[in-house]
C-alpha cells in the first residue's frame, strides 16, 4: 500500500527509497525498522544484481494506459495496460501451462501497484483482479519484446512463452 491516495496517482514507486516495514507492507520513503545488526533504514536487497532486472522507479499515473519502469541500467520500459492485463501471468488467467495466452476483454484500469518481495510487482485492476505477480524479469522481457516487435504484433501473437 502506498502512503498517498491511489485515487490521485497510482505511481511513482521509487525503489531506491523503498524499505519494507516490520509487517512487510510497502511504504513510500524510508521506514525505520528494528534490525539486529544495529543499522537504521535498512533496505532489503534485490534478488539480482543485474541492472537490467533491477527497477529504480515505476510510474503509472492515474488514468494512464501504460506503466513505465525505469531500470538501473538506464533503460525505460513502456508497458501498455492492455498487454499487461491480457498476458497476466497468474494461474487463474493462465492455468499452469508453459505459455501465456492473451485474455480478451479484461478491465484495464490499474488501481494499485505493490512490491512483491524483492523480485516482482503486484498489480490490482479495476475489477478487483490482483493475483498476477509480474516478476522484474517478466516485465523487462515483455518490454523488450514490445520494443522489438511493436504493441500490435505482440497483441496479435495471442500466445507468449513464459518470460522470466
Amino acid at each position: 500500500m502506498l502512503d498517498r491516495s491511489l485515487d490521485a496517482l497510482v505511481s511513482d514507486l521509487d525503489f531506491e527509497g523503498f524499505a519494507l516495514n516490520c509487517f512487510a507492507r510497502i511504504r513510500h520513503g524510508r521506514v525505520d525498522m528494528p534490525d539486529t545488526t544495529g543499522r537504521r533504514n535498512w533496505k532489503a536487497p534485490l534478488m539480482t544484481d543485474d541492472p537490467r532486472y533491477r527497477p529504480v522507479g515505476v510510474q503509472a499515473p492515474y488514468g494512464a494506459r501504460e506503466l513505465t519502469v525505469s531500470w538501473a541500467d538506464g533503460h525505460r520500459t513502456r508497458l501498455p495496460h492492455e498487454l499487461l492485463r491480457g498476458y497476466c501471468p497468474c494461474a487463474g488467467c493462465q492455468g499452469h501451462s508453459g505459455e501465456l495466452r492473451f485474455q480478451e476483454g479484461r478491465n484495464l484500469e490499474l488501481r494499485e501497484i505493490s512490491r512483491v518481495g524483492n523480485y516482482a510487482l503486484g498489480l490490482s485492476w479495476g475489477d478487483g483482479h490482483s493475483t498476477g505477480i509480474y516478476t522484474f524479469t517478466y516485465l523487462r522481457g515483455l518490454g523488450d519484446l514490445i520494443e522489438a516487435e511493436g504493441e500490435e504484433a505482440v497483441r496479435a501473437r495471442n500466445v507468449l512463452p513464459r518470460i522470466g
